[in-house]
């Protein structure tokens, strides 16, 4: 039987909102893609992109959780090694 390994990596964006002058609160929709904030700031405008202001560098050394055939069979606690279950 075939076993599945999955590893999980996390990553970290951020958009400076005041420097954009939105409040997403305001807006009609918006949506995050590909690391790109889409905004319509009203029904029927066009659509707004905007790249990350700072995009935390990927950690492709340690992933935050393992999975084997869906169930997690081990995650990274902060500043620490493995934790199987």
């Amino acid at each position: 039987m075939l076993k599945e390994l999955v590893a999980t990596y996390k990553i970290h964006s951020r958009w400076d909102l005041d420097k954009l002058d939105l409040n997403l609160g305001d807006v009609y929709q918006w949506f995050i893609k590909y690391d790109i904030l889409h905004v319509q700031r009203k029904k029927g405008s066009i659509w707004e992109e905007h790249l990350a202001t700072w995009t935390q560098h990927v950690d492709l050394e340690n992933p935050e959780e393992l999975k084997l055939d869906g169930a997690t069979i081990a995650q990274r606690i902060e500043g620490q090694d493995y934790e199987f279950v």
